[in-house]
């Protein structure tokens, strides 16, 4: 066995670094053995001369301490045969130790809320109080319960109670211990049969007797209406469509709205004009009627221009109630074409004219009921 061989072998088994500290000298010694064993027989490298030196001399020096190999005394490093290949060990670390994974918690599911056992009697304070099937306004609507009624109550969750009648659930923001005030009632509908006339130019027809209920119509000035009911300064209509108030009613029969015109001059239709609440202007030009009888501009809204042809004439009168009738309706409306006319403008301006102006002694555009309806809705503020 060569010295490079024995070399290799204890470079490949680290055997510098097994032995303990009291065999370092056994292991110099050993080393120095071996070698001198291969000076004592230099011949050619065979397995005979190998196995024999290495008996020989392993014999004469058996008092010589064994390696000693930590982790393992009764384990001997055993010596590599001539011509095998002695290759350098990997260093090899061992793997950290991995920290074993968790186990998964187990899910834990919310505590459903606990109802609470309770045993009262409360009253409800607001107008009208709903009952749920659910402590939850996400529940579903199965009943109401009015202002003051008295309720038992035999179990509360999340400021919810439980009704004891088994209706359901309701909000405790709208209970309380003590009963409420009670809210003063209404007062009682006096019966009346009487008939009276409007003196309002138009008076609102009302769901209820208060200026807070439903619009439902309206009533001309001079109307005479019949009624059934009072109640806090309102009356019933007789015939069944609703309230009016009694500031605009009387029992004597209004004055007409405007009187026969005899005349036809200019300071007659000035006069109507002014009657009516617009400035007469007697001008054909492009910004006057511009040919026609009369004309009605947006940019001036309180004049009402006629042409110089109509003084003396009969239609006079009659166009200038047209034409103010398209201001008022302007003013109303903003507008002297409203959506609730439609197509027929012109006819509806002749209506309210006829409604609200005391008539027309001639009409150009003929008004049916259908405009005369919607002439009263406009003078109401219905514009469409």
């Amino acid at each position: 066995m060569s010295m490079s061989t024995l070399t290799s072998f204890f470079q490949r088994h680290r055997v510098g670094t097994l032995v303990t500290a009291g065999s370092v000298s056994a292991c110099l010694i050993v080393t120095g053995i071996i070698g001198t064993a291969l000076s004592a027989h230099p011949s050619p490298h065979t397995a005979e001369r190998d196995a024999s030196v290495s008996a020989e001399t392993l014999v004469e020096y058996a008092d010589i301490p064994t390696l000693e190999v930590p982790g393992d005394a009764s384990r001997t490093p055993s010596l590599p045969t001539e011509g095998a290949p002695v290759a350098d060990a990997p260093e090899t670390k061992k793997p950290a130790a991995q920290p074993s994974p968790a186990p998964d918690a187990p899910a834990t599911k919310k505590p459903a809320p606990v109802v609470e056992a309770v045993s009262a009697t409360l009253y409800v304070t607001a107008p009208s109080l709903n009952i749920r099937s659910t402590p939850s306004t996400s529940g579903n609507h199965v009943g109401s319960l009015s202002h003051g009624a008295k309720v038992a109550v035999n179990g509360k969750q999340s400021g919810w109670y439980r009704l004891a009648d088994g209706r359901g659930w309701v909000s405790g923001d709208h209970l309380s211990s003590k009963a409420p005030a009670a809210q003063p009632k209404p007062a009682p509908v006096e019966a009346v049969s009487a008939t009276f006339y409007v003196t309002a130019s138009s008076l609102n027809i009302r769901s209820a007797p208060s200026t807070s209920g439903n619009r439902v119509g309206s009533l001309s000035h001079g109307t005479k209406v019949a009624v059934n009911g009072k109640q806090s300064g309102w009356f019933r209509l007789a015939d069944g469509r609703g309230w009016v108030s009694g500031d605009h009613l009387s029992s004597q029969k209004p004055k007409p709205a405007a009187r026969p015109v005899s005349s036809n001059s200019r300071e007659a239709a000035i006069a109507e004009g002014r009657r009516l609440g617009v400035q007469v202007v007697f001008d054909s030009g492009p910004d006057g009627t511009s040919g026609h009888f009369g004309k009605f501009w947006p940019h001036a809204p309180n004049v009402a221009y006629i042409h110089p042809k109509l003084i003396g004439d009969w239609r006079l009168i009659s166009v200038v109630r047209h034409e103010a009738a398209h201001a008022e309706i302007y003013r109303i409306c903003g507008t002297y074409a409203p959506l609730i006319a439609g197509n027929r403008a012109q006819n509806i301006t002749d209506a309210f004219a006829m409604e609200f102006y005391g008539g027309l002694a001639w009409s150009h555009y003929p008004a049916g009921s259908g405009d005369h309806q919607a002439a009263k809705a406009i003078r109401a503020g219905n514009c469409g």
